[in-house]
């Protein structure tokens, strides 16, 4: 089981990085900074990819054993640990940043 948690650690890592720079290219995005659009794909497609995967290595490999060994009292507790924090690129309250976004990606896409 360690090697798994090592790699799972190692694209916590990796994806934390790809949102940073996500973030970054779509917070410059919103202050009207020209960004090439091949940059933020290429940002998208490696948090996308990664989370993705990640995700679901989690769920197969970490959760599946969780499930095995957990009682509901140690669910509650890494549930009180671990609040929701809400969007990890946008914040809590992402909606109306993503309603500015798809705007400006749209008047994008009419030039």
């Amino acid at each position: 089981m360690e090697l798994p948690l090592a790699r799972l650690a190692q694209e916590h890592r990796v994806i934390a990085h790809a949102g940073e720079t996500l973030h970054g290219q779509l917070t410059s995005i919103l202050a009207d900074t020209v960004v090439p659009r091949e940059e933020v794909e290429a940002a998208l497609a490696t948090y996308l990819v990664y989370y993705g995967n990640h995700i679901a290595k989690e769920e197969e490999d970490v959760l599946t054993r969780a499930a095995q060994v957990l009682t509901p009292e140690d669910w509650k507790a890494v549930k009180d640990a671990a609040p929701a924090k809400g969007d990890p690129l946008l914040g809590v309250h992402p909606e109306a940043r993503y309603r500015e976004l798809r705007r400006r990606l749209a008047l994008e896409a009419v030039e």
